[in-house]
C-alpha cells in the first residue's frame, strides 16, 4: 500500500545513488500515488482530497508572499502546519509532527514561516476551496498513510497551530 511505502522510505534506499536515479524514482512513486488519487475521485469529492495535504495553508502563504514562494516550500510548511493540528487534537503523536519536520528539513524544504499576521492568514484559509460555508475543512493525518477530513477544528487549536509553525 501507500502507506507501507511511506513508512518504509527513509532515504538510506537511495544511499550511494546517483541523485538523478533518485529523482525519477520519487517522481515515479508521486505520480503513481497521484493517479490513484485522481482517477478514483474524478470531481474531487473525497478520496482525490487527500491530495491537498498542507495546501490550505500553503494557498494563504502563496498569496501573502505575492506568489514569490515555491509552492512546495510553501506546502512543506502547510504539512508542517497540518502535523501540529492533528497533534494538538490528539490525532497524532509528537514524534510524527517531529518527523515531518525532519524529513522536509532534511530535504531542503522550510518547515516555518514568520510572515503574514494570524488574521489575515485565517482570512485566506476561509476562502480556501475546500472550506464549506464558514466552516475551515483541513486534511490531517490520523497515522501515517492515514489521511482524513477535519471539519470545523476549535478555533484556538487552528490558531495554535499556526503559532507553532511561526518558530
Amino acid at each position: 500500500t501507500h502507506a507501507d511505502e511511506l513508512r518504509g522510505f527513509d532515504g538510506s534506499t537511495f544511499l550511494n545513488s546517483d541523485v538523478r536515479d533518485v529523482v525519477a524514482e520519487l517522481i515515479e512513486r508521486t505520480q503513481r500515488v497521484k493517479a490513484y488519487h485522481v482517477s478514483a475521485d474524478l470531481k474531487e469529492a473525497g478520496l482525490r482530497e487527500f491530495l491537498n495535504y498542507g495546501h490550505t495553508l500553503a494557498h494563504a502563504i502563496e498569496k501573502l508572499e505575492h506568489f514569490r514562494w515555491r509552492h512546495g516550500n510553501a506546502v512543506a510548511v502547510g504539512c508542517v502546519y497540518a502535523a501540529e493540528l492533528a497533534h494538538l487534537l490528539g490525532y497524532i503523536d509528537q514524534d510524527l509532527v517531529d518527523y515531518h519536520r525532519s524529513l522536509l528539513g532534511s530535504l531542503g524544504l522550510p518547515t516555518s514561516w514568520s510572515n503574514g499576521t494570524w488574521d489575515e492568514v485565517l482570512a485566506l484559509m476561509h476562502r480556501d476551496k475546500k472550506a464549506r460555508g464558514n466552516k475551515l475543512r483541513f486534511v490531517v493525518l490520523d497515522g501515517v498513510g492515514h489521511p482524513i477530513h477535519l471539519e470545523d477544528p476549535p478555533a484556538d487549536a487552528v490558531e495554535e497551530a499556526f503559532r507553532r509553525i511561526r518558530k
